[in-house]
């Protein structure tokens, strides 16, 4: 039996598959089950990945007939998996694993027999090869215990954490008791709120390069409605409203900020929409009025999209 079975989503992946799995190749861990889920690719990423298949009997490939969320392309690898762990990487962006990733992983779970082993993502600019900060918690700010659940995770920690099923080492037996919901983040809330046990590893592992359309938001609305439901199911919502609403919040000035130029309106009107009712007497106005974002968004109630643009765009838009 293999030690970990690695699943891969993949979409027109064809230009990021080579790299995923050299660093898969070189990882002191061989014995290892790495399943491809694809997602009905048009481009070359079909036949590569059979000539794959051809020259390593660890590798297989899925292949749907039709389009379905990343999500519930990890819930259809995980149906062909037979190892005790799993991690999952998405190949459909250009990603890669650092070397001694797996057997760090893999110690870690098996020291601490925890349900998964948290991991963060480095992002580096596809184009400057920068490294961008966009999920690490310094150690010092993280929960001061070597295995934890979501009972210890602090009220302003939760949505800073990398919200996505990549990177984490999960036992096959624990994913099994979870649903996969549509959207990533909302798989990364169900697996902290039924993990009784989460160890952790923050030294970046996984890497992901990303370019301007990587960075576009979208389904904001849906998704984040889908998270606040997350909170509601399991009575969290109390603890970590003022955490979600700044996320929330985030989310969509990001996708107004980061979106093409011809997205950018229709980014503002869902804004607008989405905050019009928005009780902010709920949250702690002592926590939200430290955050520029709160008062941002306030003034976008107050705009139309020709005074935004001029305020917080500029011409080029």
């Amino acid at each position: 039996m293999a030690a970990v079975s690695i699943i891969i989503p993949t979409e027109d992946s064809v230009n990021n598959i080579d790299a995923l799995l050299l660093s898969i190749f070189v990882q002191s861990v061989q014995d290892t089950e790495i399943i491809f889920v694809d997602n009905v690719s048009k481009d070359g990423t079909r036949k590569l990945l059979d000539r794959y298949v051809k020259f390593d009997k660890r590798v297989q490939v899925v292949k749907l007939r039709k389009k379905v969320s990343l999500t519930e392309c990890c819930r259809v690898g995980l149906e062909h998996a037979t190892a005790p762990y799993v991690y999952f990487m998405n190949g459909t962006k250009f990603v890669y694993i650092n070397q001694g990733c797996l057997a760090r992983l893999i110690d870690n779970a098996g020291k601490y027999d925890s349900d998964f082993v948290y991991s963060s993502c480095g992002m580096v600019d596809a184009l400057t090869m920068d490294g961008i900060p966009l999920y690490q918690i310094p150690k010092e700010n993280f929960v001061q215990k070597e295995v934890f659940s979501v009972a210890d995770i602090p009220s302003d920690m939760l949505f800073k954490m990398y919200l996505s099923p990549w990177a984490k080492l999960y036992k096959r037996e624990f994913l099994q008791k979870i649903t996969f919901p549509k959207f990533e983040e909302t798989f990364f809330l169900e697996c902290i709120f039924n993990a009784e046990k989460i160890s952790y590893d923050l030294d970046i592992l996984y890497i992901c390069h990303f370019t301007q359309k990587d960075l576009e938001f979208n389904n904001v609305a849906a998704i984040e409605s889908a998270n606040l439901e997350v909170l509601l199911k399991y009575n969290a919502f109390e603890k970590y409203k003022n955490a979600y609403i700044y996320h929330k919040m985030r989310c969509f000035w990001l996708g107004i900020m980061w979106a093409p130029i011809a997205q950018k309106q229709a980014m503002f009107a869902e804004l607008k929409a989405e905050f019009a009712d928005e009780d902010f007497g709920q949250y702690d106005f002592n926590v939200l009025r430290k955050e520029d974002l709160y008062w941002a968004v306030q003034n976008v109630k107050n705009l139309d999209w020709n005074d935004f643009k001029q305020t917080y765009i500029g011409s080029a838009a």
